[in-house]
């Protein structure tokens, strides 16, 4: 990920003078890291193409969230700070895997190739960029998974009768008690993923400076 912000070029507002010219512009400042308006247009520009039903399946949860690409430039930031991916491994093939998969999206190399000269970037940039974010992925995997582990029964069958006929199909719960623990942890772990970005998000200094897309 650094490097690819370096490769980027990602230039801090200087001090004013007749000869400054501003080609990029500080918009938020995360703790002491600051988040400019090339990753906000990067982060844009590569939501858009890789966007669909597939998304998720193909490039984790963090890249294909609805969230604006500032606001989730800001949660990965804070993920990092937290230092929610401590000691947390994935195999070597997700940053290569995940490229794979972006450079399908434009049905050729040709586009992916053109995309990166645009962004003055290159396939291992690329790989880099998705290798962290798969780890950063994994970590929200597993902390929040600590969060949600051992539900009782009690709690399922709770769900499974409040939901029987509009997702189980009216059958009983002792029918269908593996998909209603499935569908339930499912569930229960995106309420519970939501109250806690929630929690890191309040607990982190965050100061704007910017709009995207100013000068």
């Amino acid at each position: 990920m650094r490097a690819l912000l370096i490769a980027l070029v990602l230039l801090c507002a200087l001090p004013a003078s007749a000869e400054d010219i501003l080609v990029d512009a500080v918009l938020v400042v995360v703790e002491t890291a600051p988040i400019a308006a090339s990753q906000v247009a990067f982060e844009r520009d590569l939501r858009k193409r890789i966007s669909g039903p597939q998304c998720a399946e193909s490039f984790g949860r963090l890249l294909c969230s609805g969230s604006e690409p500032l606001e989730a430039l800001i949660f990965r930031e804070i993920l990092r700070q937290e230092g929610v991916a401590r000691d947390i491994e994935v195999s070597a093939s997700e940053g290569p895997s995940r490229l794979k998969a972006f450079v399908r999206s434009f049905g050729g190399r040709d586009g992916s190739e053109q995309f990166m000269a645009r962004w003055h970037i290159t396939e291992q940039d690329l790989t880099e960029f998705f290798g962290e974010i798969a780890v950063l992925d994994q970590a929200i995997e597993v902390t929040v998974g600590r969060l949600v582990r051992d539900i009782p029964e009690e709690e399922e069958r709770r769900y499974h009768a409040e939901n029987m006929d509009s997702i189980f199909g009216g059958r009983p719960y002792e029918d269908v008690a593996v998909i209603v623990s499935r569908q339930y942890y499912g569930f229960k772990f995106e309420r519970t993923f939501d109250a806690w970005a929630s929690e890191l998000r309040s607990g982190a200094r965050i100061r704007y400076i910017g709009r995207p897309g100013a000068r």
